[in-house]
């Protein structure tokens, strides 16, 4: 696995990190041994592989991928600096844990697929249910909040 080399300051990068949090990263990366990350909940009948690709999705730090390309030194994000971004909530984790809850739960797609982007996000001819489109990430909140709320149905 290529290293990846963060810088601490730039004016493209949204975020300032300490250097042992940059060497923490940097270690977490070198050290990753890449497999099938899998989130059972037997209860509610769902597999989920997010975290297959999404890595950083549980990172405390706010990792974006506007600040990851620019710590590989490149002007646009690409699909790897999409894919190791931080949840953007990372106070929603607290309570929604992804061990309880998983990801596609909230954001839809195919959360068992890991063979492409297209059939993990659900964008395919045979998945009902794609991943929500960015303006539209808080819609499946609904899926369970119109349950747990006084007054709605």
């Amino acid at each position: 696995m290529p290293r990846i080399k963060f810088r601490n300051t730039s004016p493209t990068t949204p975020f300032k990190l300490e250097p042992n949090q940059i060497d923490g990263l940097i270690k977490k990366t070198a050290d990753d041994d890449p497999k099938i990350q899998q989130i059972n909940v037997a209860d509610a009948n769902i597999v989920d592989r997010c975290e297959s690709c999404h890595m950083g999705a549980r990172e405390p730090l706010k990792i974006t991928a506007v600040a990851m390309a620019a710590a590989s030194g490149q002007k646009k994000p690409d699909e790897y600096d999409r894919a190791f971004t931080s949840h953007p909530e990372p106070e929603l984790l607290k309570l929604h844990d992804p061990e309880k809850f998983a990801c596609s739960t909230c954001h839809q797609g195919n959360g068992r697929a890991t063979t492409s982007i297209e059939k993990a996000h659900g964008n395919y001819e045979h998945w009902l249910w794609p991943l929500f489109p960015r303006e539209n990430v808080e819609a499946g909140c609904q899926n369970c909040m119109q349950r747990s709320v006084p007054g709605q149905r």
